[in-house]
């Protein structure tokens, strides 16, 4: 673990190349002042977790990560677990802070009152996961166990590449859209 070559207090986890080819690492918070230097626009402050119930009325705990960029304002709630929910919002550098902080929220809110897969049980005793609706929304994701697939994330659950295309044969023959959106946009 790297400390952040300005403060030396906390982990680095942004490495920046300055013009003479020289790099130093640094934390977000390091980052975040010295853009709100460049740009003239300050961070408010804001709660660094939230915690939301999902469909089911299991708690579910987001730690809040803010960032500025001279494009505007990028906010992104993470669950505190591996492979949970994640989601973003962005504004420009001139945004009401609480508003989008807010919008933030409520797109965490719906994001997880809505249930995409079941997991039901054969007469057999076997389980399986099937798709809810014929509608399914998640996350790709880094899947360590595996070089040429990703992971998805749905229901704030991992699913293999495999896992996902076993809940889809029962669609055989159907049409299907694959569609990519960026993580600060909203998927209906």
């Amino acid at each position: 673990m790297d400390m952040c070559d300005v403060c030396k207090k906390n982990e680095a986890n942004i490495t920046l190349t300055n013009n003479d080819d020289s790099q130093e690492i640094i934390c977000r918070n390091c980052f975040n002042d010295r853009i709100s230097e460049e740009v003239g626009v300050e961070l408010e402050s804001q709660p660094q977790e939230i915690s939301v119930y999902d469909v089911n009325g299991i708690r579910r705990d987001f730690k809040v990560e803010q960032r500025i960029f001279p494009n505007g304002i990028f906010i992104e709630a993470t669950e505190n677990i591996q492979y949970g929910y994640s989601f973003a919002v962005h504004g420009d550098l001139g945004c009401n802070q609480t508003e989008l902080f807010q919008q933030l929220v409520d797109k965490v809110k719906l994001g997880i009152s809505i249930q995409y897969t079941k997991v039901g049980t054969f007469a057999n005793g076997q389980k399986y996961h099937s798709i809810v609706n014929d509608h399914v929304v998640g996350l790709i994701d880094y899947d360590e166990r595996s070089e040429s697939c990703p992971m998805v994330v749905i229901d704030g659950k991992p699913y293999t590449w495999e896992q996902l295309g076993k809940m889809a044969m029962s669609y055989e023959g159907f049409q299907f859209q694959l569609k990519f959106f960026d993580k600060t946009e909203d998927v209906e």
